[in-house]
């Protein structure tokens, strides 16, 4: 948990580092602190409880990603984003259980 909060804290001071607004930048940084510290445990316990969880968040997450990539960067960018989930859930997984019959 220290590491978390640590890392937690970082990166939440780059993320309020450019906002003008002391308002602004305290709620991003109250926000992002209690969401680096804690999201690793709670990712934990919805893997516990629910195992396809992360299946489900990839299913819900991807294809906003993909839209907002191609509509506010560029179609290579949204092409790149679903080529590299197609290899890690696809490709990966495939790899592994080919390699298994060279394992001794």
């Amino acid at each position: 948990m220290i590491l978390s909060v640590n890392l937690s804290l970082a990166a939440s001071i780059c993320l309020v580092s450019r906002i003008k607004s002391d308002e602004t930048a305290f709620t991003l940084l109250a926000i992002s602190m209690t969401l680096f510290s804690y999201w690793p445990i709670l990712r934990n316990e919805l893997i516990v409880r629910y195992p396809l969880s992360p299946l489900l968040l990839v299913i819900l997450l991807c294809p906003p990603t993909l839209v907002m990539l191609y509509y506010r960067s560029s179609a290579i960018l949204a092409v790149l984003h679903l080529a590299f989930h197609l290899f890690v859930f696809l490709m990966c997984p495939w790899i592994l259980i080919k390699m298994q019959s060279f394992k001794r």
